[in-house]
């Protein structure tokens, strides 16, 4: 009876014209090169307005030869914020962080409040080095369940997405490489999402993981 069934269905998704999408089918579907959902370079993606005015500190620091840069930026979107710093319709921090002259610089931007430490060089660009083809290919993938291939050749998912949980932004620019990785926390946690282990065993991850916890002894 089993196998009946498991026929039944199998010819009801054909006669509809449809398919189920295997996980790394899925994965080519998403990041196919004529469907670009994120710009690599944009440095954070949830405020053009920051963007613009990240891209101008951007050109800035190297025009004044400082050749590696990263931005760390977190959003919280759907969150009300009371601080005097914040400006948007919803809170954003980014953390702009640079080595020079032995020393690293950490400068946070919190809307109109801007604060700014340096320590000893700490080894925060070490992982590029190591990992820099990875990186240059690598995507956070969202939420997804499942997908599906259409008669029509379009492809259905299944998946979640929530419109107030922290979003990440992280960039680089080291000698003349830049490129910025965007993602949901959701994507870290969800278990049931086929790509979460996918997720946590990105070198992007790993370098994401070892600058928060830098930054979270200054914020």
């Amino acid at each position: 009876m089993a196998s009946i069934i498991l026929i039944l269905s199998l010819f009801d998704i054909h006669a509809f014209g449809q398919r189920s999408l295997t996980k790394d089918e899925i994965f080519k579907y998403w990041n196919l090169p004529s469907d670009k959902r994120i710009d690599s370079n944009l440095v954070v993606d949830s405020d053009s307005a920051l963007n613009v005015s990240l891209i101008n500190l951007v050109d800035s620091f190297q025009a004044s030869q400082v050749d590696s840069l990263i931005i760390f930026s977190t959003a919280y979107p759907g969150y009300s914020s009371t601080s005097k710093c914040d400006t948007g319709i919803f809170p954003i921090t980014s953390f702009v962080i640079w080595n020079k002259d032995g020393l690293t610089h950490i400068r946070k931007l919190h809307g109109n409040c801007i604060s700014e430490i340096t320590k000893s060089t700490l080894q925060l660009f070490d992982l590029f080095d190591n990992k820099r083809q990875k990186l240059e290919s690598e995507i956070f993938m969202p939420v997804i369940f499942s997908g599906q291939l259409n008669k029509d050749e379009t492809v259905s998912y299944s998946f979640s997405w929530i419109d107030h949980e922290p979003n990440y932004s992280f960039f680089y620019n080291i000698d003349g490489n830049s490129n910025s990785f965007h993602f949901c926390q959701s994507y870290l946690e969800n278990k049931r999402s086929l790509f979460w282990n996918y997720n946590l065993s990105l070198s992007a991850y790993h370098w994401w993981q070892q600058v928060k916890n830098e930054i979270d002894k200054f914020d």
